[in-house]
């Protein structure tokens, strides 16, 4: 937006020059002109360095946001980082491969995680999303694959254990 709005500035000043040199023959012949046209003529340079000086401000302060605002990723990141590690811990739970734990409470286990996992990876994709909007540095931050593998598998156990136990 910014930088559209900085190379849509640069014709209007030199169209600008143009107006003000149509308004210095207006006064060198003594052309009669309305004296509201005259006070908008009066206004045009004005206007057109606060446009620039809004620009090169509302520049500057994004810079400092999206500085700021990649700091607070970071830290989100790292946050979702120690979640996953939490998350591969439950998933590593002996509860799961052992035949005499009690299938609710392996199964509770396996909804608790399924649900941790998604919501893990619909954040990861959202600060990657982020990342590229703003064009920052990327940090992958993802579900590791053997962990999402290990659910699967820990839910293939579970319905099996179901369907042979009865």
């Amino acid at each position: 937006m910014y930088c559209y709005l900085l190379f849509q500035i640069d014709p209007l000043e030199k169209e600008a020059n143009v107006v003000n040199a149509l308004y210095d023959l207006i006064e060198l012949y003594e052309v009669p002109t309305p004296p509201e046209d005259f006070a908008v003529y009066q206004s045009l340079g004005p206007s057109i360095t606060r446009v620039r000086n809004a620009i090169d401000k509302s520049l500057a302060e994004r810079d400092g946001n999206v500085d700021k605002f990649c700091v607070r990723l970071d830290k989100d990141i790292a946050e979702l980082s120690r979640e996953v590690k939490e998350v591969k811990q439950e998933a590593q739970n002996p509860m799961v491969l052992d035949s005499t734990s009690d299938p609710a409470k392996v199964k509770a286990l396996l909804v608790r995680l399924a649900e941790r996992i998604d919501e893990l990876e619909k954040r990861a994709f959202t600060f990657k999303s982020y990342q590229k909007n703003f064009k920052v540095s990327l940090v992958v931050v993802s579900m590791p694959s053997w962990v999402t593998s290990a659910y699967r598998v820990s839910v293939a156990l579970l319905s099996s254990q179901y369907k042979y136990s009865l």
